[in-house]
């Protein structure tokens, strides 16, 4: 089966407003497009986060609006730039236990499961008591099948400073404690980097999808990042196998698709 990674939207209440000289809403208006056209047969869409800016209730409307065009099913989770409160009020459905958007999404013989690494106020993300054994429940529930997760943060240092310290993940030990004691855990997809990476832990893919609004540069050597709104939108395609994901990277811009990881 085959799913569509997007990420990092980062969409504006005022369709006016550029960030980093680009309307973010107009690109992930041609993602959207460009993934309805070339990959109709997708199972979900996933969205991990920062899917507004400022967290405004106008970009949540902006994106439902564009959503609504795409006939693959959405599924959404907070990043750190969003607000849960209003994410919530245009997605109802999705909230859980305590009010976090955290859910799983059943494909077949997979599980994928959501999850908020939300930290209201800040740029790093946790995974608090509840939300923690929300997810035990869920490995326990389905230990016999392959899962997916799906989350914002970072599960792994990235090598760029002010993203391992003021950006990361903070529960990241009891996350792997938690993870260590199943078998079935497959890969991790997640946003926030804004960036492509692909990382093999413990048997487990763990992916990066790139931004669709704008991306960061890695440059070797140096721990500060570099945003830049030079290169072109890309989205991630993954298709799950019986033994493992192949990740493509799609530049929706420019017509190019790259195989990204396995």
């Amino acid at each position: 089966m085959r799913f569509l990674h997007l990420s990092d939207p980062h969409l504006t209440a005022d369709p006016a407003t550029r960030l980093y000289g680009q309307d973010t809403h107009a690109r992930l208006a041609a993602a959207l497009e460009h993934a309805a056209k070339h990959f109709p047969d997708a199972a979900f869409l996933a969205l991990s986060g920062d899917l507004s800016a400022d967290g405004s209730p106008g970009s949540y409307r902006r994106l439902t609006g564009l959503l609504e065009r795409c006939p693959i099913p959405a599924c959404p989770i907070p990043g750190n730039h969003d607000d849960r409160a209003a994410f919530a009020e245009h997605f109802p459905e999705l909230i859980g236990e305590g009010g976090f958007i955290q859910y799983a999404r059943e494909e077949g013989e997979r599980v994928f499961l959501f999850l908020d690494t939300l930290e209201e106020g800040e740029e790093y993300g946790v995974l608090c008591d509840t939300r923690l054994a929300w997810l035990q429940r869920q490995l326990e529930r389905y230990r016999d099948r392959e899962i997916h997760l799906l989350m914002h943060h970072h599960p792994l240092p990235c090598g760029l400073r002010r993203m391992d310290t003021v950006a990361n993940f903070r529960s990241v030990e009891a996350f792997w404690s938690l993870l260590e004691r199943y078998e079935g855990i497959r890969a991790i997809h997640h946003g926030h980097l804004h960036l492509e990476a692909t990382t093999l832990h413990r048997g487990i893919l763990i992916h990066s999808a790139p931004s669709t609004a704008f991306s960061l540069l890695y440059r070797p050597g140096e721990e500060d990042e570099l945003l830049t709104p030079d290169l072109s939108g890309a989205y991630s395609v993954v298709e799950c196998r019986d033994r493992g994901c192949r990740v493509d990277r799609v530049e929706y811009e420019e017509g190019r698709i790259y195989r990204e990881g396995f």
